[in-house]
């Protein structure tokens, strides 16, 4: 037992002596560090001096980034195209396409720097819409992860929302080219006349179920007013079945109005913006602190590479 002391009494004794070299060696570097600067200030002053007067002068001078996001529906099964002149956009940008760009932009062709788009995945929502969509999403990611599913961009188009990022140089051209690229979008006449059809049918299906809803509740009037009468004879109406299955069904039209409004809503436009905010400026360090931070930082990795070079150099000669 008290070998057993005296060896875990060692090593602690080891233990503490190796973090107390180390220690001391931290201090002596911070120590060098600090000598050094102090025998080079006036070269480290100037270097500061000159680094903030150089990134105040690009951060005035140099075009600023925003960030513009916002939510989209793309309606009548408009999803792949929508991806698809997203990508094509993407594309005519990096080989600066400028009669392309021209088209679309005017004169602010340059200032769309890039276009992101993916889905919002809402899961719950998309299978509950039918018994067939749940069928088709069982067979759909059986054999494959869920998030994996999700990432898929060929699922994209089962979710109704979808996440848009416009990257724009310029301070307040966001709110003026933003909108130009989605009214291009917009003007695709196989989508607009899939909007007359799509739209037409809402208002149909609409008005239908407002019929529906008048005859249900006059059907429904009418028995309770023969259920008064039998109540007020004597006769007792013993099978409420039908009773039943009316209130189920009116239950369910409600839902499908719902639904039918909801599209009506909906189909203003094949790509369709929920909600834009635009001109998020993109966070990073002041170029203000951050030259002067290069500048110092490149004359101190200089003169350690002039320690080593020489440290080597009295090592091999010795």
């Amino acid at each position: 037992m008290a070998e057993r002391d005296e060896s875990g009494e060692i090593d602690m004794h080891y233990l503490f002596r190796k973090f107390k070299n180390f220690l001391k060696r931290i201090i002596k570097l911070i120590f060098i560090v600090i000598s050094f600067f102090i025998r080079y200030w006036i070269i480290t002053l100037i270097l500061i001096i000159i680094g903030i007067g150089w990134g105040y002068f690009t951060e005035i001078s140099t075009i600023k980034t925003f960030k513009s996001e916002g939510i989209v529906i793309p309606n009548y099964g408009s999803v792949d195209y929508l991806y698809s002149t997203i990508k094509e956009f993407n594309d005519r940008v990096r080989t600066r396409d400028t009669i392309y760009l021209q088209s679309i932009l005017g004169e602010n062709f340059r200032s769309v720097r890039g276009i992101k788009i993916e889905p919002i995945p809402d899961i719950y929502r998309t299978m509950t819409q039918s018994r067939e969509q749940l069928d088709v999403f069982r067979i759909l990611y059986q054999n494959q992860d869920l998030d994996a599913f999700i990432e898929n961009l060929a699922n994209s188009k089962y979710f109704k929302y979808h996440k848009i990022e416009f990257t724009v140089e310029g301070e307040d051209l966001s709110e003026v080219v933003i909108p130009q690229i989605f009214a291009y979008w917009n003007t695709n006449q196989h989508f607009l006349n899939y909007q007359t059809i799509f739209k037409e049918n809402a208002v149909f299906q609409v008005r239908e179920y407002n019929k529906m809803f008048n005859q249900i509740d006059t059907l429904l009037a009418s028995i309770s007013n023969g259920f008064s009468k039998n109540q007020n004879t004597g006769v007792v109406i013993s099978d409420n079945n039908n009773l039943s299955n009316l209130f189920s069904f009116k239950q369910q039209m409600m839902t499908q109005l719902l639904d039918a409004d909801v599209r009506l809503s909906d189909y203003t436009a094949p790509v369709k913006v929920v909600f834009m905010n635009y001109d998020i400026q993109e966070r990073g360090y002041s170029r203000t602190l951050k030259y002067p931070i290069y500048l110092v930082g490149l004359f101190a990795f200089i003169f350690f590479l002039r320690f080593i070079f020489f440290r080597m150099k009295h090592i091999a000669e010795s």
